[in-house]
Protein backbone atom coordinates (compact mmCIF):
# COMPACT_ATOMS: atom_id res chain seq x y z
CA UNK A 1 0.00 0.00 0.00
CA UNK A 2 2.97 2.33 0.50
CA UNK A 3 4.05 1.88 -3.12
CA UNK A 4 0.86 2.35 -5.19
CA UNK A 5 1.89 0.21 -8.16
CA UNK A 6 -1.45 -1.40 -8.91
CA UNK A 7 -0.48 -2.48 -12.42
CA UNK A 8 2.42 -4.59 -11.12
CA UNK A 9 0.13 -6.33 -8.65
CA UNK A 10 -2.43 -6.98 -11.40
CA UNK A 11 0.28 -8.44 -13.64
CA UNK A 12 1.48 -10.77 -10.89
CA UNK A 13 -2.08 -11.96 -10.21
CA UNK A 14 -2.76 -12.56 -13.91
CA UNK A 15 0.46 -14.56 -14.33
CA UNK A 16 -0.30 -16.54 -11.17
CA UNK A 17 -3.80 -17.31 -12.44
CA UNK A 18 -2.44 -18.37 -15.81
CA UNK A 19 0.08 -20.69 -14.15
CA UNK A 20 -2.67 -22.13 -11.93
CA UNK A 21 -4.78 -22.80 -15.04
CA UNK A 22 -1.87 -24.38 -16.93
CA UNK A 23 -1.08 -26.56 -13.92
CA UNK A 24 -4.56 -28.08 -14.21
CA UNK A 25 -6.54 -26.01 -11.73
CA UNK A 26 -10.26 -26.69 -11.46
CA UNK A 27 -12.38 -24.21 -13.44
CA UNK A 28 -14.65 -23.69 -10.43
CA UNK A 29 -11.63 -22.68 -8.32
CA UNK A 30 -10.37 -20.37 -11.07
CA UNK A 31 -13.79 -18.70 -11.35
CA UNK A 32 -13.98 -18.18 -7.58
CA UNK A 33 -10.46 -16.72 -7.52
CA UNK A 34 -11.33 -14.38 -10.41
CA UNK A 35 -14.43 -13.11 -8.61
CA UNK A 36 -12.43 -12.55 -5.41
CA UNK A 37 -9.63 -10.78 -7.33
CA UNK A 38 -12.10 -8.46 -9.11
CA UNK A 39 -13.82 -7.67 -5.82
CA UNK A 40 -10.52 -6.90 -4.07
CA UNK A 41 -9.37 -4.84 -7.06
CA UNK A 42 -12.59 -2.83 -7.00
CA UNK A 43 -12.18 -2.19 -3.25
CA UNK A 44 -8.58 -1.06 -3.73
CA UNK A 45 -9.53 1.29 -6.57
CA UNK A 46 -12.40 2.76 -4.52
CA UNK A 47 -10.39 3.43 -1.36
CA UNK A 48 -6.94 4.11 -2.78
CA UNK A 49 -6.58 7.69 -4.06
CA UNK A 50 -4.05 6.63 -6.69
CA UNK A 51 -6.31 3.91 -8.08
CA UNK A 52 -9.42 6.06 -8.25
CA UNK A 53 -7.43 8.94 -9.79
CA UNK A 54 -5.99 6.70 -12.51
CA UNK A 55 -9.39 5.23 -13.38
CA UNK A 56 -10.92 8.73 -13.46
CA UNK A 57 -8.17 10.04 -15.76
CA UNK A 58 -8.50 6.99 -18.01
CA UNK A 59 -12.26 7.44 -18.41
CA UNK A 60 -11.79 11.18 -18.94
CA UNK A 61 -9.24 10.40 -21.66
CA UNK A 62 -11.71 8.09 -23.40
CA UNK A 63 -14.31 10.86 -23.48
CA UNK A 64 -11.88 13.55 -24.63
CA UNK A 65 -8.30 12.45 -25.42
CA UNK A 66 -6.97 15.98 -24.99
CA UNK A 67 -8.00 15.93 -21.31
CA UNK A 68 -6.50 12.52 -20.54
CA UNK A 69 -3.21 11.93 -18.79
CA UNK A 70 0.03 11.62 -20.74
CA UNK A 71 -0.14 7.82 -20.65
CA UNK A 72 -3.73 7.71 -21.86
CA UNK A 73 -2.92 10.07 -24.72
CA UNK A 74 0.08 7.97 -25.80
CA UNK A 75 -1.83 4.68 -25.58
CA UNK A 76 -4.72 6.05 -27.67
CA UNK A 77 -2.22 7.47 -30.15
CA UNK A 78 -0.55 4.05 -30.46
CA UNK A 79 -3.90 2.35 -31.06
CA UNK A 80 -4.86 4.89 -33.74
CA UNK A 81 -1.48 4.49 -35.46
CA UNK A 82 -1.72 0.69 -35.41
CA UNK A 83 -5.27 0.62 -36.76
CA UNK A 84 -4.39 3.18 -39.42
CA UNK A 85 -1.33 1.26 -40.63
CA UNK A 86 -2.95 -2.18 -40.74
Amino acid sequence: MLQPDISAVATIFMLGGLMFFLAGGDLKQIFILMVVAVLIGWIIVQFNPTGSDRIEKYLLGLKDPTLGSYHVQRSLEAIVREVGSG
